[in-house]
């Protein structure tokens, strides 16, 4: 029975542990020492949780205060968490939608925090406070302070963020994290309701080395693409027809014909079924679906909402949260501990979980978690037991998860989801199975940007006059003008708000009732339950639809249009495209169904073309061809094919241009598909950074693909070059 200390009035436990300094489990003698004074050392991140040894009062606190929320019979933010059975996720509790069902513990709302007013605190907090505040660095402080800690047998934060990630996305520091972008999920998650938020994987050591035993970021990256898509395809496909877009990735290197295409070799894009097992040094692990391997973890950091920075990210961050997959699992113990879940539930017992704060807490799905918060001062420290019962209830039993994850099943599909959080240029792609937009779905199911209906920014923007406005939403669609951020990015004012408004909440240390940031009182929301129907099912509105998955279809078939569009570019110009030129081609190769052939005339006819190649007898144009696009002269064999079909007849030679490019094999495939990528990263460069794509540039541009070879280091190397030309372009 841990020794409970009643705090004083006049110090809260946070202070109290500050001046302590005592960096062992606390103790009374401790806590005495620190009463009577002394000085102030540097903040434990651990002494706030040993405070809080084994205390628990809310034994519901798996229990998020969105559950709460008062549906009216009109409101159903319920469906985005509680549905039907999918993939291996055989919880199906979508009746929790039709009527609140909690234990005599749940009925009272414990998050009284909701109802708090903190408008005189946010009000003694200037905006140039708050700007200062979230920009400073917190992480770093708890990383060096956990370091060589001798008594604490937890996770210690390893990654160097100030280092960055590289092109690829692996962190820099070399511990082999790797950032990846993802929509968020709906509701809370979203910006414009709080916190923005990364996320980044990293799988045990096997999976980023070769059957040698040698490290390959190559190999990794093809075991990550296996194990995304393993996760990211509905649970609906059959395995044998699984068709899935991936960053470019070596399959000779693999070894096994991934794409279906009947040979093994070169660079892939796309999986088609799934392996039985993953490669190198972890081809002794089964691949099974919707089931990370043992040993993968994720590390999740919550942030506040910086308006100036592009990403949203701020320095500071409110959470740092890691889960780690410890126990094997196949689809028979998943099974059984959903089916000891409901069992549990039906007799009416409260939800314990192994572990504790110092380790973590652990469910029955081989899951462990852990995670640290903000003290009163903005550093962060251990989580209490109860802060941490917080986490497990949504990385339990809900029915919306896959293997209890929510992130990396929403990463967007290909080399672009591959990168540290930035939701703009994601659009609003719709859940699998449905056909509308997924946030316009949410938006016109909850009749609100939250699940309190209490975003009064989203209500007057998109819901003028208390109807939603389809057309604004439906900007962020795919082919519209905007994306995601339209619709979930709060504006500057409101941002300022919230981050004014949670600093108000860390002050107080009052997690225990609620860790929602809440500008002023929540109205629509049950202090108390009554057990009974939530009315939903008399408006008929249960949704038995809801998915983590995503349908990227839409998004897919532009990338394969700009990528289409790119090897134009590259083959007629030797050069990545601009911005405007490439929009303005995949629009035309929409309407044509993406047969470029129909628009090859106008690529040859081209002024541009015409430099290239204009007054060149049929050799020396293919000499020129194959210089640019593989950097040698063309084989004897290759050359003469070609000029004899041009003799003939038998091709055009504005078609030959383009085919020379899409008849690449062994190396020279290599080279193309290296191309590409410099070309995509060139153009997404040009247009993030607001430069113009100027006639004097292409030059300069021409020089970046030159440098491109089947070297896979060529890569990055080309891509720092992109941004010292792109740099050196004049400002829009």
């Amino acid at each position: 029975m841990p020794l409970l200390i009643k705090k004083s009035p006049a110090m809260n436990p946070t202070t109290l542990q500050r001046r302590s300094g005592f960096s062992g489990p606390l103790c009374l003698g401790a806590l005495l020492l620190a009463w009577v004074g002394g000085s102030a050392p540097a903040a434990d991140p651990l002494a706030y949780a040993l405070s809080k040894d084994g205390q628990i009062d809310n034994r519901e606190a798996v229990i998020p205060s969105q559950c709460y929320t008062k549906t009216d019979g009109i409101s159903n933010p319920c469906w985005t968490c509680h549905t039907t059975t999918n993939g291996l996720n055989l919880m199906g509790d979508w009746e929790l939608q039709e009527e609140y069902a909690f234990s005599d513990e749940g009925l009272t709302n414990h998050w009284t925090n909701l109802f708090a007013d903190r408008s005189a605190a946010i009000a003694r907090i200037s905006d140039a406070e708050i700007l200062a505040y979230i920009r400073e660095d917190n992480y770093s402080p708890l990383r060096d302070a956990l370091a060589d800690r001798a008594d604490y047998p937890g996770w210690r934060p390893d990654l160097d963020y100030s280092q960055g990630f590289d092109d690829d996305s692996f962190a820099a520091d070399g511990t082999w994290w790797r950032a990846f972008r993802y929509k968020p999920f709906l509701g809370t998650f979203w910006p414009t309701n709080g916190s923005t938020d990364d996320v980044l994987i990293r799988l045990p050591a096997k999976f980023w080395k070769t059957s040698e035993g040698v490290d390959s970021y190559e190999i990794y990256k093809v075991n990550l693409a296996i194990l995304e898509t393993a996760i990211a395809i509905p649970g609906e496909i059959p395995s044998e027809e699984i068709s899935h877009t991936v960053e470019p990735i070596n399959e000779e290197l693999a070894g096994i014909d991934l794409n279906a295409d009947g040979q093994v070799g070169g660079l892939i894009t796309k999986l088609s079924g799934l392996p039985l097992t993953y490669v190198g040094a972890a081809a002794d692990e089964r691949v099974q679906r919707h089931l990370y391997p043992v040993g993968t973890e994720f590390l999740h950091t919550v942030r506040y909402v910086d308006p100036d920075s592009p990403t949203l990210l701020s320095a500071r961050m409110k959470e740092v949260r890691y889960s780690r997959k410890t126990l094997g699992t196949d689809p028979w113990l998943v099974q059984r501990a959903y089916e000891e879940e409901l069992d549990a539930k039906d007799i009416g017992l409260l939800p314990k979980f192994a572990g504790s704060a110092l380790v973590g807490l652990s469910n029955d799905f081989g899951w462990l978690y852990q995670g640290f918060i903000e003290d009163a001062d903005g550093n962060l420290r251990l989580q209490t037991d109860e802060e941490h019962s917080f986490c497990m209830g949504c990385h339990s039993t809900i029915g919306a998860t896959a293997d209890q994850s929510f992130g990396f099943p929403r990463k967007v599909p290909g080399a672009n989801g591959w990168g540290h959080q930035d939701i703009t240029g994601i659009p609003d792609v719709p859940q699998s199975g449905m056909d509308r937009p997924e946030i316009l779905t949410y938006f016109r199911r909850v009749g609100g940007g939250d699940e309190f209906r209490a975003n009064d920014e989203i209500l007057s923007r998109f819901f003028p006059g208390g109807m939603l406005d389809e057309h604004e939403v439906m900007r962020a669609a795919p082919g519209g003008d905007r994306d995601i951020a339209w619709l979930i990015v709060p504006s500057y004012e409101r941002a300022l708000l919230l981050n004014k408004a949670y600093r108000a909440l860390i002050l107080e240390q009052t997690f225990e009732l609620g860790r929602d940031a809440v500008i002023e009182p929540t109205a629509n929301v049950h202090r108390s339950i009554v057990n009974g129907s939530t009315d939903l099912d008399l408006t008929g509105q249960i949704y038995t639809d809801g998915r983590i998955w995503l349908d990227w279809s839409s998004l897919i078939d532009r990338q394969r249009r700009s990528e289409s569009v790119q090897s134009a570019y590259i083959a007629y110009y030797g050069r990545p495209a601009d911005t405007v030129g490439r929009d303005y081609w995949i629009d035309r190769l929409a309407a044509e169904n993406g047969n470029l052939d129909a628009l090859v005339e106008q690529f040859y006819n081209s002024e541009e073309a015409d430099l290239r190649f204009g007054g060149k007898s049929h050799s020396e144009l293919l000499d020129e061809l194959y210089l640019q696009l593989f950097g040698r002269a063309p084989d004897p064999g290759g050359k003469d094919f070609y000029l004899d079909a041009l003799s003939s007849g038998s091709i055009a030679l504005e078609n030959v241009i383009l085919d020379v490019l899409k008849g690449a094999q062994n190396e020279d495939a290599i080279i193309v598909a290296h191309k590409l990528q410099v070309s995509e990263y060139f153009t997404e460069q040009v247009s993030a950074r607001g430069r113009d794509y100027r006639i004097e540039d292409i030059p300069a541009a021409r020089s970046v693909l030159d440098a491109v070879t089947m070297d896979p280091d060529s890569v990055p190397e080309s891509r720092t070059l992109a941004i010292a030309v792109v740099e050196a372009m004049a400002g829009l």
